[in-house]
């Protein structure tokens, strides 16, 4: 019988260890018992735990966010341990490539997994880039998704990022620019913005990934508009309030969106109550998703789309935006309110 165990009790190490088990048998299918428990004190089989439970040194600047991994194992057994939990799900994934496994797109049809016996391999490696990761962006369906954070984590690709799930997947269910051969299918922005949202979350956490969100989201709450509504104003189906078109940036002489959309807009990021409501949003996000680790901060999309009023041409809108950023870290700190990390991404 085969026995991996867990150093460590961590829900991402479990997830490893059920993943060493499924590619293990699917290598070798003849090897039909393996046995996984938490035990701290294993000498023999397969060891995951981190790099300081076996006395190896963890040169990670911030262990939390940097990857390093490290593997000496065979067929029989041996460490497979990383600078935090997610890395060790990782070193079992690179196992498997250093044998031969390769998985060229999301889903169980996109591996390969050859049926040989495990070699020796000893390798150790600290990832080459803090962040590697990408977004929900695109137009995918909800199998699509989860198959896609499943893969990312395969890439060891340690960073993921959930805004506008609605806006995205709608392309795929109202099959956009694809109108004239597929009709519409059922889909419930409401749904995928809080049920879907809070599946594709724990996804991601059960792989120890780092979650952000916020993005181009912040321009929509600090006007008051609701992001998912992004669609029906492109589309001209709802109207934007006449209310807000006070704080938009004024481009050729007009205050107006761009195309309608409120993620190529920019802001008046001279005037200061976009300022005070930019940091307002910021903060309420904050306080509304403690399970993102990174809320980002963007400006708007697209070039030649920043607020030529007289105040705003004093200075480069990168001046204003670390004016905003200054002022988000001072309410922040007011409140005594602890945020995992603020970035522009």
């Amino acid at each position: 019988m085969l026995k991996i165990n867990k150093i460590i009790n961590d829900r991402v190490v479990d997830f490893a260890a059920e993943e060493l088990q499924k590619y293990y048998r699917m290598m070798m299918p003849q090897v039909n018992e393996i046995q996984i428990t938490y035990a701290p004190e294993a000498k023999d089989g397969f060891r995951l735990g981190l790099l300081e439970d076996f006395g190896i040194e963890n040169e990670a600047k911030d262990p939390k966010l940097d990857d390093v991994i490290h593997i000496d194992a065979d067929e029989n057994g041996g460490i497979l341990a990383g600078s935090n939990p997610r890395s060790v799900l990782f070193a079992v994934y690179r196992f498997f490539k250093l044998n031969g496994c390769r998985w060229l797109f999301p889903g169980p049809e996109g591996e390969y997994i050859p049926m040989k016996k495990i070699e020796k391999q000893f390798y150790h490696k600290a990832a080459d880039h803090r962040f590697r990761g990408y977004t929900i962006e695109g137009a995918p369906k909800m199998r699509q998704a989860l198959e896609y954070i499943d893969f990312h984590a395969k890439k060891e690709l340690n960073t993921f990022g959930l805004y506008q799930i609605s806006t995205y997947q709608q392309r795929y269910y109202f099959h956009v620019h694809n109108e004239k051969n597929r009709a519409k299918e059922g889909f419930d922005p409401e749904r995928a913005e809080t049920q879907w949202r809070a599946l594709y979350e724990c996804e991601i956490k059960k792989r120890g990934q780092i979650q952000f969100s916020g993005e181009h989201d912040q321009i929509a709450f600090a006007l008051g508009l609701n992001p998912s509504d992004r669609q029906a104003y492109v589309d001209g189906t709802k109207e934007f309030p006449e209310d807000v078109f006070q704080y938009l940036a004024m481009v050729n002489g007009e205050r107006t969106f761009y195309r309608n959309d409120i993620y190529y807009t920019q802001l008046c990021m001279s005037n200061p109550e976009v300022q005070r409501k930019m940091v307002d949003a910021a903060v309420k996000s904050a306080e509304e998703n403690p399970q993102y680790d990174f809320l980002g901060i963007s400006m708007g999309d697209n070039s030649r789309t920043h607020c030529e009023c007289e105040e705003c041409l004093k200075s480069r809108p990168s001046d204003k935006y670390v004016k905003i950023l200054n002022m988000l870290d001072e309410k922040l700190t007011e409140n005594a309110f602890f945020v995992k990390g603020i970035v522009k991404m």
